[in-house]
């Protein structure tokens, strides 16, 4: 059973306080090594999570772990959890599945809400690199007409409706969904209840520049770019019209950025992020082929020296550098490399200053 420490003692985790107590992460690591130990009590704990957990737990195991526990779920217990959760986090959810079972996939899919069904519809248009595939179609928004009043009604509907999506700012737009202004909270708090949107705006002179906004096919890479340029919180995505699509919100950029550091760390080792996590013969795949290259090298570079065993059996001086010749080599390799891809992913290199850097 899943156990904490506290106060020297062990004692048994009420699976009710789980979501109150433990993030889905920290839930799915115990439950890794409760599937390593015995499956039985794996399944049996995996069945008393509330269903708001779910979801999330399982995108936090691995991809053998996670398509036996996902099978063995019933659909429409599975479709319920999943109305718990955001769209895009839905979406993702769902398109995992289909990477395994494409007819538990379409089956839980046919449980879903009509407005779920084409939320998902809309987000699976987009692939893995667009903003699209990442924004959240819950949000907040208010026309010009409406009062604080009825914004504020407008909210504890919101709250009540997505108890688990963030508010970060109020989108602003007309009556055909064009996006007109992004407004902070606290710049509502110096107007009366019966001011309008229109009056708040024409007195809250710095909303008068155009939002910052992205279209559904921009490249994630210039989202997560914009992310950390502005120090934004959240994003609004539009269409070719302007028309207010979704939003991204920060916590989506930071796991992406968090994902491409460890792919970034792992492919300089000649591994993959994706093979790893899957399963031990998909990761020995990975690494064998960067070991078989790198292999290819030192018999080409020991090829080299044999050429010139006659000059080292009479100096033997060099024998004794070439080690030290080498271990430095391979350290200014490894500084080079780090720096050029540090460069690379925060957007410092192009075709256009390459040259420069090859040449250091």
């Amino acid at each position: 059973m899943m156990t904490t420490v506290q106060d020297n003692s062990t004692k048994q985790r009420d699976p009710a306080d789980l979501q109150e107590t433990e993030t889905p992460m920290q839930i799915a690591r115990k439950l890794r090594l409760l599937y390593e130990k015995d499956v039985g009590i794996f399944f049996a704990e995996l069945a008393k999570l509330p269903l708001q957990l779910l979801c999330k737990t399982l995108m936090e195991l691995p991809s053998d772990i996670f398509e036996e526990a996902f099978s063995r779920i019933p659909y429409k217990k599975m479709a319920t959890a999943l109305s718990c959760l955001d769209s895009d986090a839905l979406t993702d959810f769902l398109q995992r599945v289909k990477q395994y079972d494409q007819n538990y996939a379409k089956s839980t899919y046919s449980l879903l809400a009509p407005d779920e069904q084409a939320e998902v519809t809309n987000l699976s248009q987009f692939s893995p690199d667009q903003a699209g595939a990442y924004m959240k179609t819950e949000m907040l928004t208010a026309e010009l007409s409406d009062t604080l009043a009825h914004l504020k009604e407008k909210i504890r509907i919101f709250r009540k409706e997505n108890p688990n999506s963030p508010i970060f700012k109020l989108f602003v737009v007309d009556a055909d969904q064009h996006l007109l202004a992004v407004l902070h909270f606290t710049d509502l708090m110096l107007f009366d209840d019966h001011d309008s949107m229109q009056k708040i705006m024409s007195k809250a002179t710095i909303h008068h520049l155009k939002p910052i906004s992205v279209h559904a096919t921009t490249p994630i890479e210039k989202v997560i770019q914009l992310f950390e340029d502005y120090d934004l919180s959240v994003i609004a995505v539009v269409n070719e019209k302007d028309q207010l699509q979704g939003r991204i919100v920060f916590e989506d950029v930071y796991d992406l950025i968090r994902l491409q550091e460890q792919n970034q760390a792992l492919k300089m080792a000649g591994a993959n992020n994706a093979a790893e996590e899957e399963s031990f013969t998909s990761a020995r795949q990975a690494r064998l082929r960067w070991l078989f290259i790198n292999l290819a090298a030192l018999c080409i570079a020991a090829f080299i020296v044999s050429l010139y065993k006659d000059t080292i059996e009479h100096l033997v001086a060099l024998a004794v550098l070439m080690p030290i010749v080498a271990a430095l080599g391979g350290n200014v390799g490894n500084q080079a490399v780090t720096v050029t891809v540090r460069k690379l992913a925060l957007g410092q290199i192009d075709w256009q200053n390459a040259f420069p850097v090859i040449k250091r």
